[in-house]
């Protein structure tokens, strides 16, 4: 299973991950997802430099694998989520 979710839900994400996994489920998450999770730090704009520098290359190549990662999976779970100004950090 392949979870779709916004980066402000990337935690949110992690812990439905270990729920499904508990319950004997091959989940993926998106690769700056796990990488959120492997440091504790779940700050968005760290890990979105093109809102800085203005170069959404690196954002395509994420997009891009993580579609490869959809349609390679075997269903995908979208985590939709309400934003509100105190989330996105």
């Amino acid at each position: 299973m392949t979870i779709c979710s916004s980066a402000n839900f990337y935690k949110q994400a992690v812990e439905v991950q270990a729920e499904l996994e508990k319950a004997g489920l091959k989940v993926t998450l998106p690769v700056t997802a796990e990488i959120m999770k492997q440091n504790g730090d779940y700050g968005v704009s760290r890990y979105k430099p093109w809102f800085k520098n203005g170069d959404y290359s690196k954002k395509t190549e994420l997009t891009r694998g993580h579609f490869k990662k959809v349609a390679e999976g075997d269903a995908i779970l979208v985590l939709n989520y309400e934003k509100t100004v105190s989330k996105i950090t």
